[in-house]
């Protein structure tokens, strides 16, 4: 059953899922700080919770497809790769803004890394 389940991971999201395990750590430190948040404004809803849920899918979904595409144009996983890249680049910036709206101090150069990273990211998609 476990490798069933492997072959159908590595099928949608290709053989390398070292970036895509770091893109779903950061989501979920994304998600978290989004909870503190919710509770520091006494504001949970689950429509709220539900948008986010489904933000998140739909960032695999993509990721799955740049996987397509790479895989018809036998590209080894790049286009892949940069759209994680991308995804791990904006969660993180959530992030910040998100622990920056709780009161907590974020580093300067952290901040200016990240969007950096997100810049870099969304220059190559216009190439």
């Amino acid at each position: 059953m476990l490798i069933c389940i492997q072959k159908f991971v590595h099928l949608i999201f290709g053989h390398s899922l070292d970036y895509l395990f770091l893109l779903s750590g950061i989501m979920i430190q994304n998600l978290l700080t989004r909870l503190v948040i919710c509770f520091e404004k006494s504001s949970l809803s689950p429509l709220i919770a539900k948008k986010v849920l489904l933000q998140k899918i739909t960032i695999f979904i993509m990721i799955s497809l740049a996987h397509g595409v790479d895989y018809l144009l036998d590209k080894n996983d790049i286009l892949r790769n940069a759209t994680i890249c991308f995804y791990i680049a904006n969660e993180a910036l959530q992030t910040l803004e998100q622990a920056t709206q709780i009161h907590i101090l974020v580093p300067t150069k952290l901040k200016e890394t990240i969007q950096h990273l997100l810049n870099n990211e969304e220059e190559n998609e216009h190439d």
